[in-house]
């Protein structure tokens, strides 16, 4: 004869199956996510530890020395450009003063600073009068 159970005794009996269930649920995640954690670190490693990663990396890293080196190369002769085109500048401006300190020629040889005011008056009446005439 089997023994029938109270109410009270099954609802426990099913509750305690079901925590039993969730428990073994939850271990099982933590296993397959460990798992699944050092599956990778693991693949990772042994990526990291191939010949073709290890050229990889070294090929990577001479690059990037590579192209450091030539940003300062490329710095240092902008740097000397730069100085170059200063002092280029500078001679040029002395260049200059030392033109405007010069009296000025005119054309048919004699200085213009000892024309007198009235010739160049002159010419300039003579220039506009040219002009009215070819209207």
């Amino acid at each position: 004869m089997s023994h029938i159970r109270p109410q009270w005794q099954l609802q426990a009996i099913a509750a305690q199956k079901r925590d039993n269930e969730l428990r073994r649920a939850e271990e099982l995640k933590k296993v397959a996510s460990y798992f699944e954690l050092n599956t990778n670190k693991s693949r990772h490693h042994e990526q990291w530890t191939t010949e073709g990663y290890y050229e990889k990396a070294n090929k990577e890293a001479e690059l990037l020395s590579e192209k450091k080196i030539r940003v300062a190369q490329l710095e240092e002769r902008r740097k000397k450009l730069e100085l170059m085109l200063f002092q280029e500048n500078m001679q040029y401006q002395q260049e200059l003063k030392a033109l405007a300190a010069q009296p000025k020629y005119y054309k048919n040889g004699s200085y213009l600073n000892k024309i007198p005011t009235s010739t160049l008056q002159q010419i300039n009446q003579g220039i506009i009068e040219k002009e009215q005439q070819m209207r």
